[in-house]
């Protein structure tokens, strides 16, 4: 090898060695996962027992609400995604498991399961999440907002027995990633509270006609 090109080559080499050490690609950006905050709530006591069971159904919802993405949604109508922070589960799971944990601690219902776990049910709650954003004002405060569209189904008939919709607003001072995370926690925990209440009266008023309009014919067979 000449001493030219050996000159060329040790200089390659001295070159590719500084891209190696200073390298022109951005830091990998780092997002912080956050869960909603669990809050510890009994339910009313005024609630009457359910004799029947319960499966709650990870709720439907358009691509960008089914991820762990936070939203932000500007008067303009405008939707901008936080960079920094992000859920730890998407937005539908975690909506199913607040219902569920509302549910269970309930202890209303002769069981409660979701569509995971394959054990039977008598009534299915379904639903579609419409809503899991934060609606920005220009003053820099906001509103977390959140929307669930439920259809509680009678399983042996496959008959909507009820629906409704619920919708929760918790006004914030600031867009602070924690300010919203606890926001968004009490929007969650009254949204959860307010589907377990309906659903006991709307299955409870469907079961009881279930039972009614059995019982004639059972009646019948034993004479």
């Amino acid at each position: 090898m000449s001493a030219i090109l050996r000159g060329r080559v040790l200089a390659a080499a001295a070159i590719l060695a500084g891209l190696g050490a200073c390298s022109i690609l951005p830091p990998p950006v780092v997002r912080t996962p956050y869960v909603l905050p669990m809050t510890t709530t009994s339910a009313d006591a005024q609630l009457p027992q359910a004799g029947w069971s319960v499966r709650v159904v990870t709720p439907n919802a358009v691509r960008s609400l089914a991820s762990r993405q936070w939203w932000v949604v500007a008067p303009d109508a405008s939707v901008s995604a936080y960079k920094d922070v992000l859920w730890a589960e998407a937005a539908p799971v975690m909506v199913r498991e607040r219902l569920i944990t509302a549910f269970v601690d309930a202890r209303r219902f002769s069981g409660v399961s979701n569509e995971l776990s394959g054990l039977p049910a008598d009534f299915e709650l379904e639903s579609s999440l419409r809503a899991f954003q934060v609606l920005s004002q220009p003053d820099g405060t906001g509103t977390v907002y959140v929307r669930l569209d439920a259809d509680l189904l009678h399983l042996d008939s496959r008959r909507v027995v009820s629906d409704k919709v619920f919708e929760e607003r918790v006004t914030v001072p600031n867009l602070n990633a924690e300010t919203l995370v606890q926001a968004y926690g009490r929007a969650t925990d009254a949204l959860a509270t307010d589907v377990l209440s309906w659903a006991i009266t709307e299955g409870n008023k469907n079961w009881k006609t279930a039972a009614t309009q059995v019982e004639p014919v059972l009646l019948r067979k034993l004479q």
